[in-house]
Order: structure tokens, then C-alpha cells, then sequence
């Protein structure tokens, strides 16, 4: 990553450099030194750079400076990704030709990283003989995000796919930047700027919004921002509000507010999701389905609980269940977030939770004859499956 602002420097203090110019300034470098010739061959093939290292419209102090300060940003958000970038109100624009030569040249590192043919390898260390692709650093992110299973921006959907390819089966998924690299073109290939998502927030619904910079407001810290909605502690620093109509269990948008005693700006983080990627607004639209996939949760659950009649048992095996869903089925089952928020809202309201109780009281009373059809039913599918074989 950072062998981009390597070359930015040089081309900067080389105006109108020649192949024989880069070659000889990376056979002074041991690390570059094996593949100085396969690297002067394509830098001097990347006219985004020589418009940067040609244009005189300013001077090189000013150049310089816009460099470094985007070196120490990506060095930065590389030590300590929760941090925060240096004035970024006052260092993401581009304005100027030789800034969009610049930009272009950085983001082209990225471009090369989603290509089948990747990042070559006399880019990297002699002890590097192949080329460095998305797909691997997908394999990497899964290797060490195993308890991911769903998309962890809209939480509804898993986030890739398996496609057949040349070389057989393989795991795909869009990767995208949560910071756009139109915007920080010096972070378009920083590994923590770099996360898969589904293709519905990547290519769907995800606006061009800077995530850092909401309108009329100061900017935003990084660690304020990043991944919001799964901040810890976020589930008990909540009060979920969902607005119902005359009909206790048709819900319609739901949308959040902070407890007074909550150290997070939940008004923040929920503006920020819905100006990016338009949560809860999407979950909205699938209410009906959230609510029923609920639904049959708390069924399912206090069946094989065997949970009384009464509201006191029922509130101590559905607060359970919100456990579960906070702590264990959070980025593994599809909505789990979701259908926390809409069970505690069901358990807090008034006017909602005694037709809810009622409700489970009716399902216990139905669970023998349910039982018993169930156990008769999985009987003749076994059976059934027994005798074809």
C-alpha cells in the first residue's frame, strides 16, 4: 500500500522521467532492486503519473505536502484502526489536475486488485512469486471472520456467493470501501478500508455519501462510524421506537433513539446508516417478513423450552431469546439484529405487549395437539424416506 506514496515522491522530483530514471533509483532500493527493470516498465506506462511528475501549476512543497498528509493518514487508520483521520473536512478534495492525476494513479492500484490478472508480483518482496488478488484477500477475511455469515452492513443476506470459474468452485463477494475512494482515493486499496459486503449495499443502495462528513454537521471520528450499528454494548444503550398502527402486530419503519444514560450518539449512528445504506428504511420494507421469521423464533423456542402459561415464565424465556440473538445469532443468522430490536419492543410496550402475552398463552394451549401432529408427521417422512432406500 504504501509503495504507492513511494512513487508519487519520486515522480514529484523527477519531472519528465525516463524508463532509465526509475530503474536506476529502484536498483538503489534493496527491495525493489530484483524487479527494478519489470517495475520501470510499468510505471513508465502510467500516464496518470507523469501528468502528476509534468505539472508545474503549483509548487512541489504544496505537492509534497498533500502527499505526506495522506501517507499519515493511511499509516494511521493502519495502527489503529479505530482512530481518527486528520482533518479530513480539510484534506479529501480534489480540485486541481495534478490532484486528479494523483488520485487516478492511486485508485489504479485498486483497480488492479479487483482485475483477474491482480497486483503483480514484483510489487512485493522477493519472497512473494505470485500476484496478489481480491479473491485472496477475500480468503484471508474469511479465515479470520468465521463467525461472519451474513452481510454486516444490512445483516439480512449472506455476503458472497459461490461461483464455477476456470479453476473450479470459489467464494465471491463484492468488496467495496466504506470510506469511497472517490473521495479518499489514498485509502482505495487500505486493507481496513476494504470489507465485503452483499451485492444489494454495494451496488444497490450504498449512496455516494462520505460517511466522515454529514451535511451541516462537524465531521464524524473513524472509530464513531465504522460498522456503527455493531459497536459494543450498542443492544443495551438502546430504546427501540417503532411506530404501530391500530393493529397491534402490523408494523410499520422503526427507527431508534438514545437513552439519556448511553454514552453513544445513537441519533448519529442511525443517520449515518440511513444516509449511506438506507437502514432501517430497507429493513422496513420487509417488516412482514421480519415479523414472521420473529414469530416462528419465539414459537419454536418456547415449544422446545416448554415454557407455562403464565407472563412471568414467558418474559424470563423471551428475555433468553434476545440474549441469543444479541450475543449468539448477531452476523450469523439473517435479521438477528433486527428482530432483537422488534422482541424488546414487543416486551416494553404497553399497548403492544399484553395481545402479545395473549397470544403466546394461545400458543401453549395449542402445543399438545401441535406436538402430536408434528411427531406424526416427521414420523411418515422418515418412514417414507426409509422405504424408498
Amino acid at each position: 500500500m504504501f509503495w504507492q506514496f513511494r512513487l508519487l515522491r519520486w515522480a514529484l522530483m523527477t519531472p519528465g522521467f525516463s524508463k532509465d530514471d526509475c530503474q536506476g533509483w529502484l536498483e538503489k532500493q534493496p527491495r525493489y532492486a530484483q524487479n527494478a527493470t519489470k517495475i520501470a516498465n510499468w510505471v513508465c506506462k502510467q500516464s496518470s503519473l507523469r501528468n502528476f511528475s509534468n505539472d508545474l501549476s503549483t509548487t512541489s512543497q504544496v505537492k509534497r505536502d498533500w502527499i505526506n498528509q495522506r501517507f499519515n493518514e493511511a499509516w494511521r487508520l493502519l495502527r489503529n484502526p479505530h482512530g481518527q483521520l486528520a482533518n479530513p473536512s480539510d484534506t479529501t478534495e480534489v480540485t486541481s489536475e495534478w490532484q486528479e492525476a494523483a488520485a487516478t494513479f492511486l485508485i489504479h492500484f485498486y483497480d488492479l486488485f479487483r482485475s483477474e490478472s491482480g497486483l503483480p508480483a514484483f510489487f512485493f518482496q522477493r519472497s512473494r512469486n505470485q500476484k496478489y488478488t481480491a479473491q485472496e484477500f477475500l480468503d484471508a477475511f474469511l479465515s479470520q471472520n468465521d463467525r461472519l455469515c451474513v452481510c454486516p452492513v444490512c445483516d439480512s443476506t449472506a455476503y458472497f456467493t459461490i461461483l464455477h470459474r476456470k479453476e473450479g468452485l470459489s467464494v465471491y463477494t463484492d468488496i467495496d470501501h466504506y470510506l469511497p475512494k472517490k473521495i479518499y482515493p489514498h485509502l482505495a486499496i487500505h486493507p481496513y478500508n476494504l470489507i465485503p459486503l452483499c451485492h444489494s449495499c454495494n451496488s444497490g443502495v450504498k449512496t455516494a455519501e462520505d460517511p466522515l462528513r454529514p451535511k451541516a454537521r462537524e465531521p464524524y471520528r473513524l472509530d464513531e462510524i465504522w460498522l456503527p450499528y455493531r459497536h459494543s454494548g450498542l443492544s443495551t444503550s438502546l430504546i427501540l421506537k417503532i411506530i404501530s398502527d391500530e393493529h397491534p402486530f402490523n408494523f410499520t419503519p422503526f427507527s431508534l433513539k438514545s437513552d439519556s444514560t448511553s454514552t453513544l450518539n445513537i441519533s448519529m449512528l442511525n443517520d449515518l446508516l440511513s444516509r449511506v445504506y438506507h437502514i432501517p428504511e430497507r429493513w422496513q420494507i420487509r417488516i412482514d417478513e421480519i415479523g414472521e421469521k420473529l414469530f416462528r423464533r419465539i414459537r419454536d423456542y418456547i415449544r422446545f423450552m416448554n415454557v407455562e402459561t403464565d407472563d412471568s415464565s414467558a418474559i424470563i424465556y423471551l428475555d433468553e431469546l434476545l440474549y441469543l440473538f444479541d450475543q449468539e445469532e448477531s452476523s450469523r443468522e439473517p435479521y438477528a439484529i433486527a428482530m432483537m430490536w422488534l422482541l424488546a419492543h414487543l416486551l416494553i410496550s404497553p399497548q403492544i405487549k399484553e395481545p402479545f402475552m395473549e397470544e403466546i398463552k394461545e400458543w401453549q394451549q395449542k402445543k399438545i395437539q401441535q406436538t402430536e401432529y408434528m411427531r406424526e408427521h416427521g414420523k411418515r417422512i422418515r418412514l417414507t424416506l426409509n422405504n424408498e432406500e
